[in-house]
């Protein structure tokens, strides 16, 4: 073989290969954990949406307004970000050793008693007028569509899918692989009664085996009532959502769950804006809320909620307990794993009734004596 036709063949096998890996990422892409194009019926409601322009969902304040209120912060491109994100060594922001968490047993928790249990991160197991509702679970050991991206903290599953008991209502928040985790949704589809999702999101589920007339969709202020009895609002909040295709696609949104005669309001990813003094309108005086509390950094300070902010979405909706979460589980952002809840725990003494519970650890609502305010994370 001659050293010109060597080149050749080299650079038309170097070709082959390099259009298969393409080909084979493209078609990856399109597995099911990536989602589908909306329905003919489903995409005409999201244009119908007031927060539908230019085609994709827009925020009441575009996340961009909140550079001018921090002209100082170096920003990074997006390309650099993205790189620290997915190859950044991160071993500096994460527990030193396993958490200690509560492994919950689901068949202890009475329905006749209205409770909540933090499952990490921002996952939620309630019982509410005798309802049981799971919000934004994720049993996975990563929350990325890769094996090597946000792996969870060493101990922070107190429980799987399979010890997820009957679900009356399911809630989703966006579709975010943090939240909208494809293989928890496809392990406890059979246990699910009813799922409440904000506009498109609906979509997934259906393509991972949830019956159509099962799913209940809403906008921004959106009131239902999926189960009887059990009142839904869904709550704008200020955010973005896509699993790496198009991003906006479909909504993001907090809840506000009353049921009962209790109220338990639920923030949603977000950054901070004029709209949490809208929700504190409808949720003045809820019994319990949960509120995003990590994952900030001024390099996208209108995405999520710094500590101070958080503490002022409470003080607003005059919550009569605070669970701050979106903590201690995966690292996506740049502070140590315990910063959140050490930086909300200062903040809110004497001025907001706090709870952290430990992973795992049910506590009634309301909170009796001593349940919900151990301040484990100093100790862990």
């Amino acid at each position: 073989m001659t050293r010109r036709d060597f080149i050749k063949r080299f650079f038309i096998a170097t070709g082959i290969a390099g259009a298969t890996a393409c080909g084979g990422g493209i078609a990856y892409l399109h597995t099911p954990q990536f989602g589908r194009k909306p329905s003919k019926k489903r995409l005409e409601r999201m244009l119908a949406s007031p927060n539908w322009k230019d085609g994709a969902f827009r925020n009441y304040e575009p996340l961009s307004a909140a550079r001018r209120v921090l002209p100082d912060v170096k920003r990074s491109s997006r390309a650099k970000v993205m790189w620290n994100f997915l190859f950044g060594d991160k071993k500096h922001l994460m527990p030193s050793k396993p958490l200690e968490v509560v492994k919950t047993d689901f068949s202890n928790i009475s329905i006749s008693e209205d409770s909540a249990v933090w499952l990490g991160h921002s996952s939620v197991f309630l019982t509410l007028g005798c309802y049981r509702i799971l919000i934004d679970p994720v049993f996975s050991p990563y929350a990325s569509p890769a094996p090597f991206i946000n792996r969870a903290f060493p101990g922070s599953q107190p429980c799987t899918a399979a010890d997820i008991p009957h679900i009356d209502l399911l809630l989703v928040s966006h579709d975010h692989w943090d939240h909208l985790d494809y293989p928890t949704l496809r392990a406890i589809k059979d246990r699910v009664v009813k799922v409440a999702t904000p506009l498109g999101v609906g979509e997934y589920l259906e393509q991972w085996g949830y019956a159509g007339d099962a799913i209940v969709e809403g906008d921004w202020w959106d009131v239902a009532e999926p189960l009887p009895g059990l009142k839904l609002t869904f709550l704008p909040s200020r955010h973005f959502s896509g699993r790496l295709r198009r991003p906006n696609q479909t909504l993001w949104s907090g809840f506000l769950i009353e049921c009962g005669g209790k109220k338990v309001l639920f923030s949603g990813d977000g950054g901070f804006g004029r709209h949490v003094y809208d929700i504190a309108r409808r949720a003045e005086g809820c019994d319990l809320a949960f509120i995003e509390n990590g994952q900030y950094n001024d390099k996208w300070p209108a995405c999520h909620m710094a500590p101070p902010e958080s503490l002022e979405y409470a003080l607003a909706v005059k919550a009569k307990a605070v669970v701050p979460v979106h903590n201690c589980k995966f690292v996506l952002s740049e502070h140590v794993w315990d910063e959140p809840l050490k930086r909300f725990s200062t903040l809110a003494y004497g001025r907001a009734p706090l709870l952290t519970p430990r992973i795992g650890e049910a506590f009634h609502i309301p909170a009796r004596d001593a349940e919900g305010r151990t301040r484990w994370f100093e100790e862990a």
